[in-house]
């Protein structure tokens, strides 16, 4: 059987607004390669960021890569041969740059072209996002992972329709009869379980409801919606990536399961507002339409300084800042094609951090707009 390597890009998440929907594809990258294993059982080889925890990360019955093919050749229905997976990874992982978002869009896309390399059947991208959201359970870093640039996403409600008044949780989520196969794995039960701390109810009348997490299992995705946005030219990006890691699970649980109506209005017109802006170019609203009432301020009182290292940056001459998916990696937007700016805003980061005693590394970063693709 063949050797396939693939090459997967970081992401940022949410965009300011954008929560659970936008992503943003970055040239930071992980690599993985599967090929038929060559002791008959299967090893897991790690190089670059995490591998100092090799022993939790090579264990095959926990490794997210490996269970991602495991998902895959479950929904071909085709018989799996023991495989060797290197997994070289250049995203840092538990910093909001979508490090488990790659490892399994990166297996899923590996094991889908040594499939086809070996005749086997093959799934369709649409099919991949679908399939890497079961995993993920939402789809805004798999999403522009897979596809690359700037992409909106959601999971599709047809087969759930939304509750009415009276309708409890439980009675939403029983299980189903008629879904494929392929949904009621257990893999997919067990990853989408997370996903009840993302889901908010409107016209809630107390702005600081309870923050914890709804164990009611949730529906099985059955289908995940993608699309890339035609954007001709990106504004300049920086990203300050603190050495501390903060783990998604920590992030989700400060967000409240109830939100006020109107700051759900107001992130709906903010992410329209910067979908605007980015695809004609109108940088000069990126200031207002970056803005977010639904989960940076929960978010900030895990990440000191959080809010001073934004001022900073939009005081260095930024258009503003964002949190990078759960965080604690911060997104600055600025000017293209000014070096001296981009300087300035790096050093304005690492200092209004380090004054908290956040200590990071900026750099300036690129939109990636391939995705994951197979190399040579």
């Amino acid at each position: 059987m063949p050797t396939v390597r693939v090459r997967v890009p970081a992401t940022s998440a949410n965009l300011g607004p954008g929560f659970d929907t936008l992503g943003l594809a970055l040239n930071i990258y992980n690599y993985v390669t599967i090929n038929e294993a060559q002791d008959g059982v299967g090893r897991i080889i790690l190089a670059g960021e995490g591998s100092d925890n090799e022993a939790a990360l090579t264990d095959r019955n926990h490794n997210i890569a490996v269970l991602a093919v495991r998902h895959l050749f479950q929904f071909l229905n085709e018989p799996l041969t023991p495989f060797d997976l290197t997994l070289e990874n250049g995203i840092p992982p538990a910093r909001g740059l979508g490090s488990s978002a790659a490892a399994r869009v990166g297996a899923l896309v590996a094991a889908n072209e040594w499939a086809k390399q070996s005749g086997h059947r093959s799934a369709s991208t649409a099919e991949l996002i679908t399939l890497a959201t079961q995993l993920e359970g939402h789809p805004d870093n798999v999403a522009p992972a897979l596809l690359g640039g700037l992409v909106v996403s959601t999971i599709a409600e047809s087969q759930h329709p939304p509750r009415t008044a009276g309708q409890s949780l439980s009675d939403e989520t029983k299980p189903k009869d008629d879904l494929p196969n392929f949904a009621q794995n257990p893999i997919t039960r067990a990853e989408t379980t997370g996903t009840a701390a993302a889901t908010s109810s409107l016209g809630a009348t107390q702005r600081d409801a309870p923050a914890h997490h709804d164990p009611t299992p949730q529906p099985p995705i059955e289908q995940a919606l993608a699309v890339q946005m035609p954007v001709a030219e990106f504004p300049g990006l920086v990203v300050f990536i603190p050495d501390s890691e903060l783990a998604t699970s920590a992030a989700r649980a400060v967000l409240p399961d109830a939100v006020f109506r109107a700051d759900t209005t107001f992130n709906m017109a903010h992410t329209a507002l910067l979908l605007a802006a980015l695809a004609t170019r109108q940088w000069d609203l990126l200031p207002e339409a970056l803005r977010d009432r639904l989960h940076q301020d929960h978010r900030a009182r895990l990440m000191p300084g959080f809010h001073a290292i934004l001022r900073a940056a939009a005081e260095a001459g930024a258009y503003g800042a964002t949190l990078s998916g759960a965080g604690p990696t911060i997104l600055a937007w600025l000017p293209t094609n000014n070096e001296n700016l981009t300087q300035e805003v790096c050093r304005a980061l690492q200092d209004a951090a380090a004054e908290h005693e956040v200590f990071g590394k900026a750099l300036l970063v690129t939109v990636d707009l391939e995705g994951c693709v197979v190399t040579d």
